[in-house]
């Protein structure tokens, strides 16, 4: 009698349990993924005004441990544990000639978070050929984990292939038995290909810092206990960038707040996702042009190979996660002629016209005219909390010459980067709100350059958020990338 077709499949579908079972149970996960598992949640994004790396905890108190060129000289820190979690920080002890920092966070927020054990200094701690893995928060990527082999075992540094780039500063380098034998610290890779080698302080160089930070902890007041806001993980619609991207008339000036209103002596602007999508758009558009005017002229061109285009849906395709929903205002020291070069210019055009010569060749020296220190918000006078502040160092070197004279510079100076939230330029019962903006500099920490941004800028910002206010409110993310 054959058995009924329901039967056959209850049958069946009992035997791929079954054999799904004991597939799992016969299934190794390696002990690199174990550790990850574990200890991954203590491992933190450490911003400063410098930018941002990795740290980790090590202490339940609060203690942080990172490399001194992530943390060190910084006034004003922010550690970052995951989406919910991100604090204030304070500078607890460093050694800039080892390059290690200690960062206290306030402990009441650590509920759950991994304590990172470290491994006792000794020779025995870790031997080359030995597996390590490394956790950090490279690029724009957070919580990263690569592994490797330790190549060299330095007394004071360990040299490994383990993948190290930009924001891995700072992360635990950890042995198979879960124990921190060093800290992160550079990637050596060269332009003729190959993967380079990492290079991590050994945890030994870390315990004086570690000691000074827990002696300190007694006099020390930790920051406050509460939770910094974050950025919405809601992804801005690639549909609103690409229709921005296209415009050939697109009015920038709103954006450019220094053209519109006195921001001193930095030149300020505000930057959207729409507006930077447009600006870096059109600038690809016009390399474009100029490769096909190139291959015009050799008789190369075709449909496809530089048509900006049929470009575009692969270019929207690939920087979309680029563009997070913050605003941010970039704040560039301005350059101008030295007051040397103004006064020596004006005696020389003097000089000329008192002897009758016809022309004067002058020569021009230019500086920046401030430096970045650190900026303010408010909103209808209430004081806006921002996301991150960044400083950076740009550097200007440049020689020229024309029949009218020589041109120069040699000089740097930070800009200033703060990232904000979008919601803070929402209009209150349909008035834009008044958005003003303090910047210092370094050679005038007391006395900031002081304005508003122009409310066609206000509600220019509040209108480019229009289609991501709409699927945040909603929940619906199709059509966003």
């Amino acid at each position: 009698m054959r058995p009924h077709r329901p039967v056959v499949r209850l049958l069946l579908l009992v035997a791929a349990l079954l054999i799904a079972r004991q597939a799992a149970a016969d299934r190794r996960v390696s002990e690199e993924a174990l550790l990850f598992k574990k200890l991954k949640s203590g491992v933190c994004t450490v911003y400063s005004e410098g930018g941002h790396g990795s740290g980790f905890l090590v202490d339940g108190r609060g203690i942080i441990l990172t490399n001194d060129h992530v943390a060190g000289g910084s006034t004003r820190i922010r550690v970052k544990f995951d989406d919910s979690t991100r604090v204030e920080g304070l500078l607890l002890a460093t050694d800039d000639k080892k390059d290690v920092a200690a960062v206290l966070v306030n402990p009441e927020l650590l509920f759950g978070y991994a304590i990172l054990p470290l491994a006792i200094p000794s020779d025995s701690m870790i031997f080359e050929g030995e597996r390590v893995i490394a956790i950090g928060s490279p690029l724009n990527q957070e919580k990263i984990m690569t592994t490797g082999i330790v190549s060299k075992v330095e007394p004071t540094a360990i040299i490994s292939d383990v993948n190290i780039n930009h924001g891995n500063s700072g992360g635990p380098l950890i042995n198979l038995d879960g124990s921190v034998v060093a800290i992160n610290t550079f990637g050596d890779f060269t332009s003729q290909g190959g993967p380079g080698i990492s290079g991590s302080i050994n945890i030994g160089e870390a315990m004086p810092v570690l000691e000074r930070a827990r002696a300190a902890l007694d006099t020390t007041k930790a920051p406050a206990p509460r939770r910094l806001p974050l950025p919405s993980r809601i992804p801005f619609p690639m549909d609103s960038l690409r229709v921005a991207a296209e415009i050939e008339k697109f009015d920038h000036r709103p954006y450019e707040v220094s053209d519109r209103v006195s921001t001193g002596k930095f030149q300020v602007v505000v930057v959207t996702p729409v507006y930077d999508a447009w600006r870096s758009w059109q600038a690809s558009v016009a390399l474009s042009k100029s490769t096909k005017k190139r291959e015009a002229k050799g008789g190369s061109a075709t449909s496809e190979s530089s048509d900006p285009t049929k470009q575009m849906k692969e270019w929207m395709r690939y920087v979309g996660d680029d563009y997070a929903p913050i605003v941010t205002l970039q704040m560039t020291p301005k350059i101008g002629q030295t007051g040397g070069s103004i006064f020596g210019n004006i005696l020389g055009a003097l000089a000329t016209g008192a002897s009758g010569g016809s022309s004067y060749r002058g020569s021009y020296r230019y500086e920046f005219k401030a430096d970045f220190l650190r900026a303010e918000v408010t909103r209808n006078d209430s004081l806006a909390e921002d996301f991150n502040m960044f400083r950076a160092m740009i550097p200007s070197v440049f020689a020229s010459a024309n029949w009218n004279g020589d041109y120069a510079m040699e000089d740097q100076a930070r800009t200033g980067i703060m990232q904000c939230d979008p919601m803070m330029f929402a209009p209150e019962n349909g008035v834009p709100p008044v958005i003003h903006v303090k910047v210092y500099s370094v050679e005038k920490p007391d006395k900031p350059y002081e304005f508003d941004l122009p409310q066609k800028t206000v509600q220019r910002v509040w209108d480019d958020f229009a289609a991501w206010r709409t699927i945040s409110s909603t929940g619906i993310t199709a059509g966003t990338h």
